[in-house]
C-alpha cells in the first residue's frame, strides 16, 4: 500500500506512451481525427483523460489543495455509481 502511489504513476507513464507512439506511429492530425470516432479509439482517449486526472491530482499539494473532494474524485474513478 505504501507504494500505490508509485505503480499508479508508472502505469500512467505507460500509458502516456501508447498515444504518443500511435501519434508518432500515424504521422499526423487529420488522420488520427480521421480515425477519432472509432470505438475503440475515443473510449481509449476518454479513459486516458481520466487517466490524466488522477496523475495530476496524485501529489500531496493537490491532495491538500483538494481535500475531501480528493477523496471523492478517487472513489468516483474506481467505484462508479
Amino acid at each position: 500500500m505504501r507504494r500505490r502511489r508509485y505503480i499508479g504513476a508508472a502505469a500512467f507513464f505507460y500509458a502516456l506512451a501508447h498515444p504518443v507512439l500511435y501519434a508518432v506511429d500515424m504521422g499526423t492530425l487529420q488522420l488520427i481525427l480521421a480515425e477519432f470516432l472509432t470505438l475503440g479509439i475515443w473510449t481509449g482517449w476518454a479513459v486516458f483523460a481520466i487517466f490524466i486526472a488522477l496523475a495530476v491530482t496524485s501529489n500531496d499539494a493537490a491532495q491538500r489543495y483538494l481535500a475531501s473532494a480528493w477523496k471523492t474524485l478517487q472513489r468516483w474513478i474506481y467505484q462508479p455509481p
